[in-house]
């Protein structure tokens, strides 16, 4: 199983991610449904992309979550212990956090995949 015009790896993440222009993602899409390399390639990205939000917390830039925000989105900031490393005194703890959105899902499903 081979492809003559083969989808990057690249491309296929961003079409997974939903970072292609609507026209791209329906060039990519119909590409897709007809090339069972690409087809391959393409759930390696999705298996790859779906074990690592199972293993890494989201880290969102600062102007995605105000447009969250605005569209109505639950965003609640939790702050985990402070870390200390062997190296720094207790005036130099750095407080670490997380958010974590509500209405975002592990399990939404991947572009294409509707």
């Amino acid at each position: 199983m081979s492809c003559k015009t083969p989808v990057s790896w690249e491309v296929l993440v961003d079409w997974w991610a939903g970072d292609l222009e609507d026209a791209r993602a329906s060039e990519v899409e119909e590409h897709l449904l007809g090339c069972d390399a690409c087809s391959l390639v393409a759930s390696r990205v999705a298996a790859t992309a779906e074990t690592l939000r199972t293993m890494v917390p989201p880290v969102v830039r600062p102007e995605k979550l105000q447009g969250l925000a605005r569209a109505g989105v639950r965003i609640v900031e939790r702050t985990r212990s402070t870390r200390v490393t062997p190296t720094t005194s207790t005036s130099q703890r750095t407080p670490t956090s997380r958010c974590t959105c509500s209405g975002a899902s592990p399990s939404t499903p991947a572009p294409g995949s509707r």
